[in-house]
């Protein structure tokens, strides 16, 4: 999993409105869920990319340390850049089939 990649297409995807080349990461089935605020869960690259142009993310994240494996899912501890919260996201096979965001 590209989570480099990742962080730097979300945080395009932020600054610029585009959201092509950040769902590009999903596959077809991919769900996305959020522990922590009441959102979701979305399931499937068109109703993850329909959340992100309904309610489009503010803030820029990078990674807040290296990634780990738990099995087969990849593990990145992330940061919001301008409050400085972070969160745990989990990654699931070579495109992003299951993504849990949570908040600490």
């Amino acid at each position: 999993m590209d989570v480099v990649g990742y962080v730097r297409a979300f945080n395009d995807a932020v600054v610029t409105g585009s959201l092509d080349q950040f769902v590009c990461f999903f596959s077809d089935d991919a769900v996305m869920e959020f522990r922590g605020p009441p959102v979701g869960p979305f399931t499937g690259r068109d109703a993850i990319e329909l959340a992100y142009r309904e309610k489009p993310p503010t803030d820029t994240i990078e990674l807040a340390g290296d990634t780990s494996a738990e099995g087969d899912v990849v593990v990145a501890p992330y940061r919001w850049r301008a409050t400085g919260e972070t969160g745990t996201m989990r990654f699931a096979d070579g495109k992003v089939t299951w993504l849990s965001v949570s908040f600490d």
